[in-house]
């Protein structure tokens, strides 16, 4: 909204309206495999699924959003360049958060790869019990 609304492929409330719910529906699924999980001390096959399908929603999910931010980055760059919009909401406090929010995005995109890779063998392969990766990637 700040930038240009018209350089966006679609209208900007659509962007809230699809992934503040697919970003709900990854959570609870996670938490409902995790919550299954603790009750069965992690032996519940259907809670260690539940989390993985929650997680690798999660993963698509973030990799659509960033391929349309790094879209919508190209589409405001032209139209900066070709004289439709204004360039100048881009000061450097923005510049900043831009920075921060796409690191952000990036850490969390590849936690939840790691956390795919953690959980495919379930709560006691050995993928789970990797300190060295743990400590690594998730705790990033």
């Amino acid at each position: 909204m700040r930038l240009s609304p018209s350089s966006a492929q679609f209208k900007p409330a659509l962007y809230y309206q699809i992934f503040i719910p697919c970003d709900v529906l990854c959570l609870v699924l996670q938490a409902v495999g995790g919550a299954l999980s603790t009750q069965s001390d992690g032996s519940s096959k259907v809670g260690v699924d539940l989390g993985l399908a929650g997680l690798s929603l999660q993963v698509v999910v973030i990799f659509v959003f960033i391929v349309l931010s790094i879209q919508y980055a190209f589409r405001y760059r032209k139209d900066v360049r070709a004289g439709k919009v204004s360039g100048d909401g881009f000061d450097a406090k923005f510049k900043l958060f831009v920075v921060f929010i796409s690191l952000a995005i990036i850490v969390i995109f590849i936690r939840c790869v790691f956390r795919i890779y953690e959980l495919t063998d379930g709560y006691s392969g050995s993928a789970f019990h990797d300190q060295g990766a743990f400590i690594g990637l998730e705790s990033v």
